[in-house]
């Protein structure tokens, strides 16, 4: 090679042989792995994803700071461990909650259940619970079918409830004095109410309206009772005794009273069957109309022929006054009656000679109330030691016994199919109690 001469022009030739004017290849770089490729590479050999020229990259990659890499085999087994601890405590906890709920509403379930709410308003739409044979309070009766109930107070407010679902469906006004009883009518249109001042009303179930007042008295009425037919009504008086109060007992310890015969069709008086005698404090028809039966103050059950008016029989066994009669659905003309009394003993008697059939024991209070089941071979009896009973009426055995902590038990009917109990009770409730597991 010559050497140049003073004031020639060289030629510069590249080093590697190629060209000055032929730029070095660029580099490209793997966005995941921060691995550097050749600019001919269009993707990552490794991860497939696109490269991008070095001097493009976000100025992270070009500082050489690198993603995190992707997670070992052996972080990936442990997320799954713990993915799975979490599963598995979440699905303990979980079945210990369920079992917590199974086990509260099973206990709710064995608990008889009140078909209203309990409240002590009655505007909320509580329904008060009382008989109406045994002192003064707030007194209840059941319409025929069970899908109705009528109730009396202190306050002379008569109300018609909705069983179904405790609503108020309309109020009776014009009552004076506090109720001492009521009743339906056997058609279910009709109710009658008595009350501490005497006063015999009928109202219309469906208007609300009073039909009719039937007497004015100077005594209490203890108890009012439809016929079977519906066409006549019995009343049952207590005269007031020498203070000026009414009672069922007057000063020398004897009751007087009256059990009076309305004809609901022309509104009169047909027949007194007892006058001047014991206050009667109960009152039952006969299945077939034709016998009066009367539980008094003074612990004896009078039958009376409804149409010559005539005392028939005296049934003599309690030992305090008779506060409940029922008679049998599928008697033969009525020939079986069952007596509640204040001496805690129920009786079964056969009214075609007057005897005892059994006594039935188990009440620790009063008996307040008794009702026959369609087919007759049930009887439920309710008391002021706050349980209801359910007897076998064919051999006297007791077959379930209900009890009601939260207070007296004093009103009880079978529900339209006789599967259920439905009662009233002391603390203004009613409940319904099944009765599916009972047998005859």
């Amino acid at each position: 090679m010559r050497s140049p001469t003073w004031g020639e022009t060289i030629e510069p030739r590249p080093i590697s042989g190629k060209r000055s004017s032929e730029k070095c290849e660029r580099m490209k770089t793997c966005p995941q792995c921060d691995t550097s490729y050749p600019n001919s590479f269009a993707a990552c050999p490794i991860h497939g994803c696109r490269l991008e020229l070095l001097d493009d990259a976000p100025p992270d990659a070009r500082e050489g700071k690198r993603k995190k890499p992707s997670p070992t085999r052996k972080e990936i087994d442990a997320k799954e461990d713990t993915r799975r601890s979490r599963a598995v405590w979440l699905s303990v906890v979980s079945a210990v909650v369920l079992v917590l709920l199974l086990a509260f509403g099973a206990i709710h379930l064995l608990t008889p259940s009140a078909q209203p709410s309990r409240a002590n308003d009655q505007a909320a739409g509580a329904m008060p619970a009382r008989n109406g044979a045994v002192d003064s309070g707030t007194v209840v009766a059941f319409s025929p079918d069970r899908r109705r109930l009528v109730s009396g107070s202190l306050d002379s407010d008569v109300k018609l409830w909705n069983l179904d679902n405790g609503e108020v469906l309309r109020t009776f006004q014009g009552q004076t004095g506090w109720i001492e009883s009521l009743a339906f009518s056997p058609d279910g249109r009709t109710v009658a109410s008595g009350t501490v001042t005497g006063a015999v009303k009928l109202w219309n179930v469906v208007s609300g309206e009073l039909k009719r007042t039937l007497q004015d008295n100077s005594g209490k009425v203890n108890f009012v009772a439809f016929s079977p037919d519906g066409h006549t009504l019995a009343s049952a008086f207590c005269f007031a005794d020498s203070a000026g109060t009414a009672s069922s007992a007057n000063s020398s310890g004897t009751s007087s009273g009256t059990i009076e015969l309305w004809d609901l069709t022309s509104g009169q008086m047909v027949r007194t069957v007892q006058e001047h005698a014991p206050c009667a404090v109960s009152l039952a028809f006969s299945p077939d109309g034709r016998t009066l039966a009367a539980g008094n103050a003074d612990d004896t059950i009078k039958l009376w022929d409804i149409a010559s008016g005539g005392l028939t029989k005296t049934l003599r066994g309690h030992a305090a006054s008779v506060t409940a009669l029922a008679f049998s659905p599928v008697s033969h003309a009525g020939h079986v009656l069952a007596s509640g009394s204040s001496d805690r003993t129920i009786k079964i008697w056969n009214l075609a000679d007057g005897a005892e059939i059994r006594s039935l024991q188990g009440h620790t209070g009063a008996v307040i109330a008794i009702i026959f089941n369609s087919n007759g071979h049930i009887l439920a009896s309710v008391s002021r030691d706050k349980t209801a009973k359910l007897w076998n009426v064919m051999n006297g055995s007791l077959l379930r016994t209900l009890d009601d902590p939260t207070g007296p038990i004093l009103s009880v009917a079978f529900n339209r199919d006789g599967l259920a109990l439905v009662s009233g009770a002391d603390d203004r409730t009613i409940r319904v109690w099944d009765l599916t597991r009972i047998e005859d």
